[in-house]
């Protein structure tokens, strides 16, 4: 069975929004990350890659896992899909993608209160979530370096993030 590795090849980067957190009556069922604009993001499960792109998740896409991976991954808020993606993607509307495929690069897209990735896990076989924090990632990349615009990005994201929250809060207590 294979496992799931991160999306990022980032040892030190921030969760802005943890899974359940609460978003006006709704929870958070994914993990937000904050990261620079372009960083990669790869593919944390073997199987079909669709687009799911729209207003709300900006560049997105769902992975169905294929035979071996008993999870369906998805992300949103990139800047744009890998190029061979991109290509497989506009000719067929789907793309085969292996564990550790550079898929995309973060970016800014849809309703985003800043740079960062939203990342969500469900259980191929029941459609459960689960949390990205639990996974018992299988690491199979070298991390190289210090990601400091990754560091300093996300810090403006958390501000930016709490920012939002406190407008919406004050908005719908008025």
């Amino acid at each position: 069975m294979e496992k799931l590795i991160r999306p990022l090849n980032i040892d030190n980067f921030i969760v802005t929004s943890g899974y359940w957190d609460k978003r006006g009556t709704q929870f958070h069922q994914a993990s937000d990350y904050a990261v620079g604009i372009g960083t990669p993001l790869y593919a944390s499960n073997s199987g079909f890659l669709t687009n799911a792109s729209n207003s709300k998740c900006g560049i997105g896409g769902i992975i169905v896992g294929n035979d071996n991976s008993p999870y369906t991954t998805s992300f949103c808020h990139l800047q744009q899909f890998d190029p061979k993606v991109e290509m497989d993607l506009n000719n067929t509307g789907v793309s085969m993608v292996k564990r550790g495929q550079i898929v995309g690069y973060t970016g800014n897209s849809g309703h985003s209160t800043g740079p960062h990735l939203h990342f969500k896990v469900r259980d191929k076989n029941t459609g459960l979530t689960i949390d990205p924090e639990t996974i018992n990632y299988k690491k199979n990349y070298r991390y190289e370096g210090f990601n400091w615009w990754s560091v300093l990005l996300g810090t403006f994201t958390i501000y930016a993030l709490v920012h939002a929250y406190k407008d919406e809060k004050r908005k719908t207590t008025k």
